[in-house]
């Protein structure tokens, strides 16, 4: 599917000053805004990669991650924004609460070129309801 870019720099430049002060986002309501607020919190995500990467518990890790390059970096930043989207979803459609918990620890990271999603804490245990 092909999707029309309708780039305004000026909004660019607000939703970037919002993002790195602080201050509310108003007026993101067309599907155009809502792309640029994507790229907008795409790159400030990106700018911040290596705080994101120093997050990850790498002990809890195979070995094979562990020696992860800069070559995974966007794709992985992809699949991480791919995964709160996922769990956005989930929220919005009140169906959450049924695997996780309020709060949810993972690690997203790709694996022979596929998304891999370890998580670590914060999913419901089915056992529990039987």
């Amino acid at each position: 599917m092909a999707i029309a870019i309708n780039f305004d720099k000026a909004k660019a430049q607000h939703y970037i000053e919002c993002l790195r002060t602080g201050k509310p986002i108003a007026g993101a309501q067309s599907p155009d805004d809502h792309l640029a607020l994507a790229g907008a919190c795409f790159f400030m995500a990106m700018s911040e990669g290596s705080q994101l990467q120093q997050a990850v518990d790498w002990s809890k890790l195979a070995p094979r991650f562990q020696q992860d390059t800069d070559e995974n970096f966007i794709p992985d930043i992809h699949n991480a924004i791919e995964y709160y989207a996922q769990l956005t979803l989930l929220v919005v459609g009140e169906e959450y609460d049924d695997t996780f918990d309020p709060t949810h620890h993972a690690i997203v990271v790709m694996d022979k070129g596929k998304k891999t999603v370890i998580p670590l804490d914060g999913m419901r245990d089915d056992s529990e309801e039987e």
